[in-house]
């Protein structure tokens, strides 16, 4: 449970930075005339010098940078095995649908692409920043429901088990 309670305040200042970007980038978006360079806004000869110059191949940079939001989760599970319980309740099957979401949006998805407009190395940076952000909080937060349900779980079969005795 260590792991938990050190990861708590992590937890919550990713929550929290996920919302001030999400506000930031909206009233940005809502009082400019901003668009990332991004899929049919890609043009190597329009870019503004913020996004600067270099960029990557649409199935490579959608591929890389929704990756580590299947990755991030898929190895927190692995690494905190013991602690999980995985149980046909609503959190199996929430976090079943997210893999599964991010296993088309990382897999599937970019090898179906044909052709498609190169992506700004700074917009990808940005959306993989994200996915890495989203597979934490997603996965912590999974683990941490799992472990609090089976601690309940363990006490309440304790407690049945010391009023029979």
């Amino acid at each position: 449970m260590e792991w938990l309670e050190d990861t708590e305040a992590l937890h919550e200042l990713l929550c929290w930075g996920l919302i001030a970007f999400g506000v930031a980038s909206g009233i940005l978006l809502l009082c400019s005339d901003l668009r990332a360079p991004y899929g049919r806004w890609f043009s190597s000869q329009q870019q503004a010098w913020w996004w600067g110059s270099a960029s990557l191949p649409a199935r490579a940079a959608w591929m890389t940078q929704e990756l580590p939001a299947l990755l991030v989760p898929l190895y927190m599970a692995a690494s905190h095995s013991q602690q999980l319980q995985l149980q046909p309740d609503p959190r199996t099957c929430i976090a079943a649908a997210f893999l599964l979401h991010y296993t088309n949006r990382s897999l599937i998805y970019p090898l179906r692409l044909r052709g498609g407009k190169r992506t700004a190395l700074t917009v990808w940076a940005m959306a993989a920043l994200f996915c890495c952000c989203n597979g934490f909080l997603q996965a912590s937060m999974n683990i941490q429901q799992q472990a609090a349900a089976a601690s309940a779980l363990s006490e309440a079969w304790v407690q049945w088990a010391a009023d029979v005795l």
